[in-house]
């Protein structure tokens, strides 16, 4: 299953609110890679509080 074939196939069962088994919501899952995506997420949250701080920082400078 590619990760295009996964994600609609979640999206359907979430849309259409469809009971689906432990294993195969576990096999999509890991077809779309979910602890990367999640990873990744985190990641970006960390950095935009760091850039944020750093524009905190610039404005009481200039202020």
């Amino acid at each position: 299953m590619t990760e295009k074939q996964a994600y609609k196939e979640l999206q359907r069962c979430l849309k259409h609110n469809e009971t689906i088994s432990i294993q195969k919501l576990k096999r999509l899952l890991e077809t779309l890679e979910f602890e990367k995506l999640t990873q990744s997420n985190n990641d970006l949250r960390r950095q935009n509080q760091k850039l944020r701080r750093r524009i905190e920082r610039f404005k009481n400078m200039e202020g």
